[in-house]
């Protein structure tokens, strides 16, 4: 198909209208003009072939003088410049310009000496059958003097100078025609350009707000354009700052999305991903510009997602549900509501992450249920020494003994778990309060060298301390850290084997103290090291070490509690190495 400019179709559109106008309007002209010299020439003969009846009755020509009346005929005919003719009132011709005497015993029946004959004037236009061009004729009737038509006088002049006028104003008004229409499209032309430059200053201004240049400004001077520009750029101005605000809020809303902990995903009706927040990221584990546009399905992975969608989109309802994410292991609650999304209806779905609400009612529960076993043993041991003592067990001073004695250790056990449990309960309150004061660390584990001196000869333990002298004064409660050194000292012996080695050792990097305890012993698997500062969680229960499983967990609060953290470091077999730091202070 030929594609036309607009310029090309407004010119082609006026030339064809006024092509069209001309045409219309010299056809009528034409038309007008040759009727006018019809009529003109038909008026000038009927006058002239008048004045010649009126010359042929008065002189009494036709009966008196018939050589006066060829004369009169052949002066009129002369001055005509046409065909005279005059008839009887038979038709019979009497006198004739354009033939001999011989033919005038023929009697003339044409239409306009019929009419004549009848006492009308009449006009004809006929092919002359003796020059084949078209003549006009008019007859009258010419009367005697009791008004009785006694002859006809006929005139007939030829039209061919009226083909040849009209060739010539033909040519004339070809000619002017031609002249219009080149000025009509010099014309057209001017005028396409100054509207088309109109448009093509809209297209291109168009096309720079496209392409996102809403500073763009149309600069037209002529005063039928002035109108259209301020039109255009007041337009350009008004969506800049309509995109601003929409831009602004948009902003203001990928804010709030982004700052939710909670995840955002957005669906359309298809169960494509329209749009989702850096929480749904991270729970999904996918980027933002993979999971956009594909279906929740491919991306999630995660049928029960998929299904609470599929029923929320059926039943046009808030749907609820609680998911386990086996990526990570987290819990969630997912909340996927129908969100009407222009003309079809999408999903927003949000997740809640619950993981720590979860882990904190199991440890509830664990909680509750290992300090029930805790206090179970020592108790149902208490209640087994007594029946005994009560079935006859007193009467034997030597077994009585023996029995007060594991009585008050069972009641020791169960006396260190209470306190234990109120010091982690005081702990994570927040309601213990550190008394500060500088100590020297070699005196500190000088004490814990001599407290533990029993044990670690009793298993022939190598136990090696770093020269501590050099070291400075820090600001800690002595009280407390002597809590946590001691916690793990024990937990060293105890699970070092005879002849091993236990390293004790500080040092101070930069604004913090760095305190080791490493050991030799039977070291902890990796699948327990993220829980051994649990509550209540001890490594390998089937050895039947004793402990209430609380001092790590005490120990980790203290370290805590005064801005430092604890860590450990363990293979199995290989043993453990327990680092604590603490932030470099002194009190002055």
């Amino acid at each position: 198909m030929l594609y036309l400019s607009v310029q090309s179709r407004i010119v082609l559109a006026y030339v064809v209208l006024v092509s069209i106008a001309m045409l219309i309007f010299g056809t009528y002209l034409l038309g007008f003009i040759r009727d006018s010299y019809e009529n003109s020439i038909e008026s000038n003969l009927q006058a002239k072939v008048l004045l010649f009846a009126d010359g042929v009755q008065a002189h009494g020509l036709l009966w008196d003088d018939f050589v006066g009346l060829h004369g009169l005929t052949e002066s009129a005919g002369a001055v005509s410049d046409g065909r005279v003719t005059v008839t009887d009132s038979a038709g019979k011709i009497v006198a004739d310009t354009w033939t001999n005497a011989s033919q005038w015993d023929v009697a003339l029946q044409t239409e306009e000496i019929v009419a004549a004959m009848g006492g009308e004037i009449d006009i004809v236009n006929r092919v002359s059958s003796i020059t084949n061009s078209k003549m006009v004729y008019v007859a009258v009737p010419v009367f005697d003097d009791q008004s009785t038509v006694v002859a006809v006088a006929r005139m007939g002049v030829s039209l061919d100078s009226i083909d040849s006028n009209m060739d010539w104003i033909l040519w004339t008004v070809v000619t002017g025609s031609v002249a219009i229409l080149i000025l009509s499209i010099v014309v057209a032309v001017i005028l396409s350009k100054r509207i088309t430059f109109a448009f093509d200053s809209i297209t291109e201004g168009a096309r720079a707000i496209s392409v996102g240049d809403l500073d763009y400004k149309l600069s037209m001077d002529s005063q039928d354009s002035i109108g259209l520009a301020t039109a255009f750029n007041r337009m350009g101005a008004n969506m800049k700052a309509l995109i601003s605000d929409l831009s602004l809020e948009k902003e203001k809303l990928n804010i709030v999305l982004d700052t939710l902990a909670d995840g955002v995903i957005l669906v359309d009706g298809g169960q494509r991903i329209v749009l989702l927040n850096h929480a749904a990221i991270g729970i999904i584990h996918v980027g933002e510009t993979d999971a956009l546009g594909r279906s929740l399905i491919e991306v999630t992975r995660e049928y029960e997602i998929e299904r609470t969608v599929a029923v929320c989109l059926s039943l046009q309802q808030t749907q609820y549900t609680e998911l386990l994410l086996h990526s990570g292991y987290r819990s969630f609650t997912l909340v996927v509501t129908p969100m009407p999304l222009g003309s079809y209806l999408g999903c927003l779905i949000t997740m809640h992450d619950v993981t720590e609400l979860v882990q904190l009612e199991t440890t509830r529960r664990e909680f509750v249920s290992n300090v029930s076993h805790e206090l179970r043993t020592p108790l149902t041991a208490v209640r087994m020494i007594a029946e005994t003592l009560q079935n006859g067990g007193l009467e034997d001073q030597q077994i009585t003994q023996g029995y007060v004695k594991r009585i008050i250790l069972q009641v020791d056990s169960m006396t260190q778990l209470v306190a234990d449990l109120l010091a982690l309960s005081l702990l994570d309150k927040g309601k213990i309060n550190l008394d500060l004061e500088n100590i020297l660390l070699r005196d500190l584990l000088n004490e814990l060298q001599y407290d533990f001196s029993t044990q670690i000869k009793a298993k022939n333990i190598t136990l090696d301390t770093m020269d501590l002298n050099i070291m400075e004064p820090i600001a800690c409660d002595r009280n407390r850290l002597k809590q946590v050194l001691s916690n793990l000292m024990e937990n060293a012996i105890k699970f070092t084997n005879i002849n091993g080695v236990i390293k004790l050792d500080a040092c101070k990097q930069g604004m913090s103290i760095i305190i080791r305890v490493i050991d030799t012993g039977i070291g902890i698997s990796h699948d327990d090291i993220p829980h051994i500062f649990e509550r209540f969680y001890k490594a390998d229960r089937s050895r039947g070490y004793e402990g209430t499983g609380l001092g790590l967990a005490i120990a980790k609060h203290i370290v805590q509690l005064h801005g430092g953290s604890l860590s450990v470091k363990s293979d199995v077999g290989e043993g453990s190495e327990f680092v604590i730091i603490l932030p470099y202070v002194v009190i002055d």
